[in-house]
C-alpha cells in the first residue's frame, strides 16, 4: 500500500494510508512493557479497556507516526511481535478502540477532503464499505494477500538461502517464526463473530501474478474490470510464489490506480493511457 501511496503522490493526488494493524501491535507493545499477561482474554480485556492504557496506546501511536523505518520495525515489528501482535485482537475491547480510532481517521481525511483513502488491515472490507453507505467516501476496491507461513517467515527475517545452504540456527529459527506466523493466522480466523474473523473473500477475482499482463491489448483495464464486475470489489492475490517486492507491488499499485481510474477520482493520463478519439471508443 505504500508504494501505491507514493505513485498517487507522484502524480498529485492526495493521499491518506491508515496502517489499521499498527493499532494492534502498539497494544500488544504497550501490554508487553508493561508486564501485562497476552494470554488472559479477561484480565487483557480489562487491560486494553482502561483509560491509562488506552491513553498508553495512543501516546505510543504517535511516537511511531515519527520513528524512521528501522525504528519502527525495532519497536513493533520484531520477534516477539509476531506472535504478540495477533493476541489483542482476542478480545472485544482491541476492536473497539482499534474501530473507533479508525472511524475518527476516516472522518479526518473526509474533512481533509483527502482523494484516495488507503486502509491497510485485516477484514477492512466490511468497515470500508460501511463507511460508503454512511457517504464518507466510495468504496472502489480491496485486496486480500495470503502466503505460505514459510515463504512469509523467509521474508520476515531476510533470510534467502537454499534449504540445503541454511545453518541450524537459521533452521530453528524458520521453524519458530512459521510457526508463530500459523497460530496467528489460526488465531486469527477462529475468532468470534463479533471480533472480525480472517475470512478469504469468496467471490473475489484472483489476480495470478505468474500470468499478470496476459489479459489481450489492455490487460490492466481487463484486470481492473474483472475485479470490478467479476470479484464484487475485491482481489485476491496468493504472494508466495513473488521472489521480489516489486513483483507483488508493481501489479497491485498499477490494477489499484486503474480501478480509481475506471470510478472516476484519476484521469487517463494518470494511468498512462492515451486520450482516444470519440470514433475510437
Amino acid at each position: 500500500m505504500l508504494d501505491l501511496k507514493i505513485g498517487l503522490e507522484a502524480i498529485g493526488v492526495g493521499v491518506m494510508l491508515i496502517d489499521q494493524g499498527l493499532k494492534f501491535r502498539a497494544m500488544a507493545r504497550v501490554a508487553l512493557d508493561m508486564g501485562e499477561p497476552l494470554d488472559s482474554p479477561t484480565t487483557l480485556g480489562a487491560f486494553l479497556g482502561s483509560d491509562a492504557t488506552q491513553r498508553e496506546v495512543l501516546t505510543l501511536l504517535d511516537r511511531v507516526s515519527r520513528m524512521n523505518e528501522v525504528e519502527r520495525r525495532a519497536c513493533l515489528y520484531g520477534p516477539e511481535m509476531t506472535s504478540a501482535s495477533g493476541k489483542p485482537g482476542r478480545v472485544k475491547a482491541s476492536h473497539t478502540i482499534a474501530i473507533g480510532l479508525l472511524e475518527a481517521e476516516v472522518r479526518q481525511a473526509v474533512e481533509a477532503e483527502t482523494d484516495v483513502l488507503l486502509i491497510d488491515g485485516r477484514q477492512m472490507e466490511d468497515y470500508a464499505r460501511a463507511f460508503a453507505r454512511r457517504d464518507l467516501g466510495r468504496f472502489v476496491m480491496g485486496w486480500f494477500f495470503k502466503c505460505d507461513p514459510v515463504v512469509a517467515a523467509r521474508r520476515s527475517l531476510g533470510i534467502v538461502a537454499p534449504s540445503e545452504e541454511l545453518t541450524l540456527e537459521q533452521k530453528a529459527l524458520l521453524f519458530d517464526e512459521a510457526v508463530k506466523i500459523s497460530d496467528r493466522n489460526r488465531s486469527d480466523m477462529l475468532r468470534g463473530a463479533d471480533l472480525d474473523p480472517l475470512r478469504e473473500p469468496t467471490r473475489a477475482y484472483r489476480v495470478d501474478l505468474a500470468a499478470y499482463g496476459t489479459l489481450g491489448d489492455s490487460p490492466l483495464y481487463g484486470h481492473a474490470h474483472n475485479v470490478r464486475h467479476g470479484g464484487a470489489g475485491m482481489a485476491l492475490v496468493d504472494t508466495s510464489y513473488t521472489s521480489t517486492v516489486e513483483e507483488m507491488t508493481g501489479p497491485v499499485t498499477a490494477i489499484s490506480m486503474m480501478s480509481l481510474y475506471q470510478h472516476g477520482p484519476l484521469l487517463p493520463e494518470d494511468v498512462g493511457m492515451r486520450v482516444a478519439r470519440s470514433s475510437e471508443w
